[in-house]
């Protein structure tokens, strides 16, 4: 068993080792010359496949499924637009890299865990977990200051093993709505056959639609 303490996402230092772990373990994906029948985690994993998921429940609000159609489609075009499918902006991913599935040991080495959603993606969306995961529903501006500090301090370490590019860097804005939409993908798809379906009511959407209407708005502009 894994004994430890997580690392925090507030601690340049913690959030600087985890981006050179996460770049290590890019690299090494790279050199293993071996195709693994994983899933991809692409645009149809990360937003279509959600939104799909969400239709049953508000076929009556057609509204809704405009907006999340159209929404979800402007992200891809924009995602697509910056990043290619190939080595190394595309390859093996972690797929869950928050700071809950790594732990410092005793020696302060870092162990990364849990690794049951790994398959071939983006590497910046997958960096974006970690930066994503903090707070995620919180859109304030002190929240992006924060969110800006823990991304500086683990791209720092990141680009240590693997520099990004600049089209990377642009594309990791995109990464906040991107995890939400996969969220809500996987609690509807996963939580609703686990806890019923009594949670995902018209306030539940009302809530997340005002989320996707306020990153898009104000919270893009900060």
């Amino acid at each position: 068993a894994i004994t430890g303490h997580e690392p925090l996402e507030t601690n340049p230092d913690h959030s600087r080792s985890f981006g050179k772990l996460a770049g290590r373990l890019h690299n090494c994906a790279d050199k293993l010359g071996k195709q693994y029948d994983r899933k991809h985690l692409d645009e149809k994993y990360l937003i279509l496949d959600p939104i799909g998921y969400m239709k049953p429940y508000i076929h009556n609000r057609k509204q809704y499924i405009d907006y999340l159609n159209k929404f979800g489609l402007d992200l891809i075009n924009e995602l697509c637009g910056l990043l290619t499918k190939s080595v190394p902006e595309y390859g093996i991913c972690h797929g869950d890299f928050h700071a809950g599935n790594a732990l410092y040991d005793s020696n302060d080495q870092l162990t990364l865990f849990d690794f049951d959603s790994f398959g071939y993606g983006w590497r910046i969306v997958d960096l974006g977990v970690y930066v994503t995961s903090y707070d995620w529903m919180d859109l304030s501006r002190e929240s992006k200051r924060k969110r800006d500090g823990i991304w500086n301090a683990f791209a720092d370490g990141y680009s240590e093993e693997r520099p990004l590019s600049e089209n990377e860097l642009l594309a990791v804005r995109l990464c906040l709505p991107i995890r939400h939409f996969e969220l809500m993908g996987i609690t509807i798809r996963y939580w609703s056959q686990t806890e019923g379906i009594n949670w995902i009511t018209d306030e539940y959407f009302d809530q997340h639609i005002e989320w996707f209407k306020r990153w898009a708005g104000e919270y893009r502009s900060i």
